[in-house]
């Protein structure tokens, strides 16, 4: 049973590690992943791999400490996948 269905998630800092496994993970559910990454290119490897299995993610570039940066992230998940149900924040 993939129990994120239909869900949308955000994943900033996923570019590895505990970030890239949870973004992992929550595909393997169901879930659309945005994955948030500090540099340019950063997410290609995980999207790949969530693609590659059937899932649906795209990368994001984006600056912790920049409040516009992180709303633009967000939209971004809400204008590709339209909302957003969960944010992991791994930084």
């Amino acid at each position: 049973m993939r129990r994120l269905e239909g869900k949308v998630a955000l994943v900033a800092g996923g570019r590895a590690n505990i970030g890239a496994a949870t973004a992992l993970r929550l595909a393997e559910e169901g879930a659309s992943v945005v994955v948030g990454v500090h540099t340019a290119g950063g997410a290609a490897e995980v999207v790949e791999q969530i693609v590659a299995s059937g899932g649906r993610a795209i990368g994001v570039e984006f600056d912790a400490v920049d409040d516009l940066s992180i709303k633009a992230m967000v939209m971004t998940a809400v204008d590709t996948y339209g909302g957003l149900d969960a944010i992991f924040a791994n930084f």
